[in-house]
């Protein structure tokens, strides 16, 4: 059962979020800061424009926001999205809808270097490259 995220949730998002981080390489590149992931998770779930999705061993979080370019555009940013146990397409079809509702036309979706899988299965269900982040250390 797909369902909105509440705050009995959090001990479970922090574990999955954590494995989700770990295989992304996000603990790599940036740590791991379970306060702070507290804090994004509470966001999401009591934001007016955070989308915090569950199942019983999957996750999708995201925000909707006016595109910085086009206000006119509501975009649905993925955060992170993790599922073990074959929800994985329809929790991203219930967030889609949900972000819809709250006025999105577009999606977009994360896919960490070396996630070619996970590249593969966006271009099936539609979702087009758009553009490619790189990062470094300056400080």
């Amino acid at each position: 059962m797909i369902r909105p995220a509440t705050y009995d949730d959090i001990p479970r998002l922090l574990e999955m979020g954590r494995k989700f981080a770990d295989d992304a390489g996000v603990t790599a590149r940036v740590g791991w800061d379970a306060f702070s992931v507290v804090e994004l998770l509470e966001g999401l779930i009591d934001g007016d424009d955070g989308i915090l999705l569950v199942s019983d061993k999957g996750m999708i979080g995201g925000l909707v926001y006016p595109h910085p370019f086009n206000r006119d555009i509501r975009v649905f940013a993925e955060l992170f999205w993790r599922a073990e146990d074959g929800n994985g397409l329809a929790l991203l079809a219930e967030a889609e809808r949900l972000a819809a509702e709250r006025g999105a036309s577009k999606s977009v979706m994360i896919a960490m270097d070396g996630m070619d899988r996970t590249r593969k299965l966006y271009a099936r269900i539609g979702y087009k490259p758009c553009e490619a982040q790189f990062m470094k250390e300056i400080g």
